[in-house]
């Protein structure tokens, strides 16, 4: 379900000139500060979050990656090679950090998200 007047009112972040890249390229994310995300919202971005993570690990043992203790890109190598419950911390707000802007974006465009029954909540 969508309300289609609601991304109407979103406005963009003006950013310092100092994000400006080399090629000129300059971000220019959403204002979503007004947006608040519902427990059962944050329930689904660690969800979301999760299985993102499993996918990415998928892809790097299909590229041949391996677990080490340090990253190292010509062995295919990355510490983050582990389940997600033993993510580090900083790993993991990031992630859940780029979730929640996702799903802020979504409701800032006025999409409605929320789990269809209690059931759905269950993993």
């Amino acid at each position: 379900m969508v309300d289609e007047k609601v991304g109407e009112n979103l406005k963009n972040i003006k950013l310092p000139k100092t994000y400006a890249t080399a090629n000129g390229y300059e971000p220019v994310p959403l204002d979503l500060a007004h947006v608040k995300l519902t427990p059962a919202q944050l329930t689904l971005v660690d969800r979301l979050d999760e299985n993102s993570y499993n996918v990415w690990t998928r892809d790097r043992v299909q590229q041949g990656w391996t677990y080490s203790t340090v990253q190292d890109i010509k062995p295919q190598r990355n510490p983050r090679r582990v389940p997600y419950r033993l993510l580090d911390e900083r790993t993991e707000r990031t992630n859940r950090e780029r979730r929640c802007q996702a799903m802020g974006t979504l409701l800032g465009h006025g999409h409605h998200i929320e789990p269809r029954d209690p059931e759905s909540r269950r993993g």
